[in-house]
């Protein structure tokens, strides 16, 4: 099976790929839940915060890590990645 890098993942990427779909669950490196996808493009997710903090974060499709159905874990903390 050919390896691809998770940050390469387009939406709705049929095959052996996880797919990243709005309502997917983010979890930054620590596994900590950053929030839930709320949209996809082509080189980012944007995510609706948790916590107190609240807002949207822009993450670049290279910060995945890895994903799966309904999860998608990020490869740096959440505080790391800047606010939209």
């Amino acid at each position: 099976m050919e390896e691809r890098p998770f940050g390469d993942l387009q939406p709705g990427m049929a095959g052996d790929s996880p797919t990243i779909q709005p309502g997917s669950t983010v979890r930054d490196s620590d596994g900590s839940e950053v929030g839930t996808v709320v949209s996809v493009q082509p080189d980012a997710i944007t995510v609706k915060r948790r916590r107190l903090l609240g807002g949207t974060l822009q993450i670049p499709r290279a910060r995945i890590k890895e994903a799966e159905e309904g999860i998608v874990q990020l490869d740096v903390p959440a505080g790391q990645i800047g606010r939209r």
